[in-house]
């Protein structure tokens, strides 16, 4: 199972466990004979670049299933698989265990073994999935016309619509002549990943050319400042 995403939200994780084996233990079966062993966990490659942190990812091996009968065998237990992730995406709660063996009813297991537990994989440093920032802006004010002396404000949102975070980005909109600016206020969005506002000490250098850094932009995500504008301008364009 290949996992490929910028960012995991929500409360699910990532399993390609191996099933149980066919017998009594099984639901709505029973078995006669020899009972059937657990099936082998899968392979998990996780490029998750942010929201893997703590989520469960596994790939355990099935249980082997129990005989009806003595002497007659159990099921042994599937072998764990293994799990690869991407060390941006954070560490995320992995397993790879062999499932257990079954027994017959006087709990002989008769050579059925546990399964063998896969090492997992683990973090691979340099493995990160192949995305990109998309960066855009929209600046409006809903008129098309302002006069001299008087005041407008704008909005312009800066939007990061790629499948990769861009922390740092610089945010710029320097005012030209005959405007008097000054930034009212900012706001990021909280889903699907929050974005985060500069500190109101740096918001003045979005109005300058070196610009403001947004220090969390992640995919899909966006910060919008107002701008608070008066006309100083005179006379006919």
């Amino acid at each position: 199972m290949i996992a490929r995403a910028a960012a995991m939200s929500g409360a699910g994780g990532i399993f390609a466990n191996g099933g149980n084996g066919f017998g009594p233990n099984f639901p709505a079966a029973a078995c006669t004979d020899a009972a059937g062993g657990g099936g082998a966990g899968g392979t998990i490659v996780a490029a998750v670049n942010t929201g893997l942190a703590g989520r469960a990812v596994q790939a355990v091996g099935g249980n082997g299933a129990n005989s009806s009968y003595v002497e007659h065998g159990p099921g042994g237990g599937g072998g764990g698989g293994l799990v690869y992730y991407n060390t941006t995406g954070g560490a995320p709660a992995t397993s790879a265990l062999g499932g257990t063996n079954g027994q017959d009813p006087n709990a002989n297991v008769w050579f059925s073994t546990i399964g063998n537990g896969a090492v997992t994989g683990g973090p691979v440093p340099s493995f990160t999935s192949v995305c990109s920032t998309v960066l855009s802006v929209t600046k409006t004010n809903g008129t098309t016309s302002v006069a001299a002396g008087s005041t407008t404000s704008y909005t312009v949102t800066f939007v990061n619509s790629g499948s990769t975070g861009a922390n740092g980005a610089l945010a710029s909109d320097p005012p030209v002549a005959g405007l008097a600016c000054t930034v009212a206020s900012c706001s990021a969005n909280a889903s699907p990943i929050a974005a985060a506002c500069p500190l109101p000490a740096q918001w003045p250098n979005l109005l300058t050319p070196a610009g403001v850094a947004l220090p969390t932009f992640p995919a899909l995500s966006s910060v919008t400042f107002v701008l608070n504008y008066g006309v100083t301008a005179t006379g006919l364009p």
